[in-house]
């Protein structure tokens, strides 16, 4: 078969094989808020703060609520099929500083990221979804790197990631929907969403004070965001 020099390859072929290709989206994407939100929503309160990053601007939250939520629905390098990737690190930098309103005091609150694929909800809405703790917010903390590896094609739940979608019969923990596996929610991610709201816990307001930056996807699997992290 003869082999086409690019310039023999009529545009409308080239036309065609771009319309066929599949959606494209960033191996590697970092929200580092000098251009804004980019899709992120978040609780009220809050305000991108150009400089005390990690480094440069970054995402302030000071608020007395229940909780604290940040999600993203619609910047295609964070939603879509992850499937496509080997391995996918979601990591992102934290700092906590003492809050000043109510009582002045930090609640102990984890921080959850989250991925939710609608298209696998019934006509109740549960969100269908995995998550996994990233860490715990327990005291005053400077900036530091949090981050988790895992295969999105992973039938089984990896260790530490748990599920939404449906309730255990036995202890009413949420878990995943009978037949929904890890890898079918990953197959298409509709939400990312960052959290303090465990699922199946209730919560009282507390005061919150927090700083986000660098929130960053990786579908090459390579932990280019933090030297010496090595996950599986």
């Amino acid at each position: 078969m003869p082999i086409l020099h690019p310039s023999t390859i009529p545009a409308s072929a080239t036309l065609i094989a771009a319309l066929l290709a599949p959606a494209a989206f960033a191996q590697q994407a970092v929200i580092t808020f000098d251009d804004g939100v980019e899709g992120w929503s978040s609780p009220p309160m809050s305000m991108v703060v150009m400089e005390g990053g990690n480094p440069g601007a970054h995402l302030v939250t000071m608020t007395n609520n229940f909780g604290l939520d940040y999600r993203n629905s619609s910047h295609p390098d964070f939603i879509g099929d992850y499937s496509t990737a080997v391995r996918v690190v979601f990591g992102l930098d934290l700092k906590v500083d003492q809050p000043s309103g109510g009582s002045g005091t930090l609640d102990v609150r984890p921080v959850i990221v989250m991925f939710r694929n609608a298209a696998l909800e019934d006509a109740g809405g549960v969100p269908v979804t995995v998550w996994y703790r990233l860490t715990t917010m327990d005291s005053v903390m400077p900036w530091a790197r949090h981050e988790v590896a895992f295969d999105p094609r992973s039938v089984a739940l990896p260790e530490g990631w748990k599920g939404t979608g449906a309730n255990d019969p036995g202890t009413s923990e949420p878990i995943l929907p009978a037949g929904v596996t890890f890898a079918d929610v990953l197959e298409g991610v509709t939400e990312v969403r960052l959290t303090t709201y465990e699922p199946g816990w209730f919560y009282i307001p507390a005061d919150f004070n927090i700083g986000l930056d660098n929130i960053a996807i990786d579908r090459q699997g390579d932990a280019i965001f933090n030297e010496g992290f090595d996950p599986p």
